[in-house]
């Protein structure tokens, strides 16, 4: 009998997290699938020993090359492509990502986006300019790289975990060639409505409704092949064994268990002054009239900035806790590997919070699968070199206007407004309570235990 060989794709660590440590590749291993894990070493470094160790005698595991052209005029052509065809999805989240998505894009010039939205925005309406950039990526830049590995094992299904990942691509477009089947999804909840998709699966896996109603609607997909799985990483809230109890999670972090604890999550890289807004918060807790119940503060740094000692301030203040469990590896683009421990205590740091406080982030749905009340930062932490505050634009992507459509968080533009919302919540817990409903339902789909499963089994359909 034919071996049932699956390829996984993995670029970013915290994809190991949601996709080999939430449920899935349990479920596939268990179902009799051969993996074969296939890690982008997009920085030429050496591969982690824990990860190997982690994963051995379960499953395969190959490193991909950093470098998979080089530096041709290939290769260069190839780069100038992507970047001109990525227009060709022209959204709302395309608008705001160009002009304020990162501080590089903050500190160019104020007409570049202006100029970009004028010529894309027709050309992104004309499907068959899609169809011609898909049809060169797939045909004009193959160079066959990973056509060995494809000898090798002889795989019946590629996971792509990235389908905007480089490697994912390529392992994607050497699958075609072959005839074998093709399952992938975003690395996140935004990349549908952001950029073209250059290549595309049998089927796309989402999260939710309303990503698929995007896959359809901006990148031409035909809707009988997405299935809507919801977010692996969730199945974590389902498992009440490993809650802790209040006293003894206070204890191991240091903080009161008789005062109310106010989680704020930082965006990172994307806002980057949002420390500020923890620096309010931290003299908030400690001051005697400020907060209508006494409280503690927990800060916990976005994973983008975990090289960055901007919050490194806020150790060793009273009533307040700097979250540093994350788990440095500079093998991934995102530095980071979060291990079995450190997710279940990041679920314990949900559980025992009395409300989020975050920017423009995916923590408004992880607090809404535990019913959290969730303030929005709108104001101070996002700023052109001239001074001027966009902090806004951060709420104005096609995907996080869902969440602020749902009214399910209390945006809040200035201290007084923050203060207010943060009394608020302390007093009446079960405010927006309603809206949080919808919020689960409409962008976390099903908060069931059973994403992995979900996700698992549709991978597995496609295995004949």
């Amino acid at each position: 009998m034919k071996t049932k060989t699956i390829f996984i794709v993995i670029s970013r660590g915290f994809i190991i997290r949601n996709i080999l440590r939430s449920g899935v590749l349990d479920i596939l291993v268990d179902h009799g699938m051969e993996v074969v894990l296939l890690f982008a070493n997009v920085r030429g470094k050496e591969f982690p020993n824990e990860i190997r160790t982690e994963f051995s005698g379960r499953v395969t595991i190959e490193v991909l090359p950093s470098d998979t052209m080089g530096n041709n005029f290939k290769e260069r052509l190839y780069r100038k492509f992507t970047q001109l065809v990525s227009f060709l999805v022209y959204s709302p989240s395309t608008w705001i990502y160009s002009k304020s998505g990162t501080q590089r894009q903050l500190q160019r010039s104020k007409f570049l986006p202006y100029i970009q939205r004028l010529i894309y925005t027709p050309l992104s309406k004309i499907s068959v300019l899609k169809k011609l950039a898909r049809w060169i990526e797939d045909h004009i830049f193959y160079d066959g790289t990973y056509a060995h590995l494809f000898d090798t094992y002889r795989p019946m299904v590629v996971f792509s975990t990235s389908i905007v990942s480089k490697h994912d691509i390529e392992c994607m477009k050497e699958a075609k060639r072959r005839g074998i089947k093709t399952v992938s999804m975003c690395k996140g909840w935004d990349n549908i409505t952001k950029i073209l998709l250059r290549t595309l699966p049998d089927l796309m896996i989402v999260q939710n409704e309303g990503l698929k109603n995007d896959m359809e609607r901006v990148q031409n997909f035909p809707r009988n092949h997405i299935a809507v799985t919801g977010f692996p990483q969730f199945d974590w809230y389902k498992r009440t064994e490993i809650i802790i109890p209040r006293a003894e999670f206070f204890a191991q972090l240091g903080l009161p268990a008789d005062r109310r604890l106010l989680f704020f999550g930082s965006e990172g890289a994307w806002a980057p002054d949002d420390d500020r807004i923890a620096e309010t918060l931290a003299q908030w807790v400690n001051g005697s009239e400020t907060l209508v119940r006494p409280c503690s503060l927990l800060v916990r740094p976005h994973f983008s900035d975990i090289t960055n000692p901007r919050f490194n301030r806020f150790r060793g203040i009273p009533n307040v806790k700097l979250d540093d469990n994350y788990s440095f590896s500079d093998f991934f683009i995102d530095n980071w590997n979060p291990g079995v421990a450190e997710t279940k205590f990041f679920v314990n740091c949900i559980y025992h919070s009395d409300m989020m406080i975050m920017v423009a982030s995916t923590l408004a749905l992880d607090a809404a699968c535990l019913d959290k009340p969730v303030i929005g930062i709108g104001y101070n932490v996002l700023h052109r070199p001239n001074g001027e505050d966009v902090s806004r634009d951060l709420y104005e992507t096609d995907h996080y206007r869902a969440v602020v459509q749902t009214q399910a968080i209390t945006m809040v533009y200035s201290d007084s407004e923050l203060k207010s919302a943060v009394n608020n919540y302390l007093t009446n817990p079960t405010h927006n309570q309603a809206e949080r409903e919808v919020l689960r339902k409409e962008l976390c789909f099903r908060v069931d235990g059973n994403s992995s499963k979900r996700m698992a089994h549709n991978i597995m359909s496609l295995v004949k």
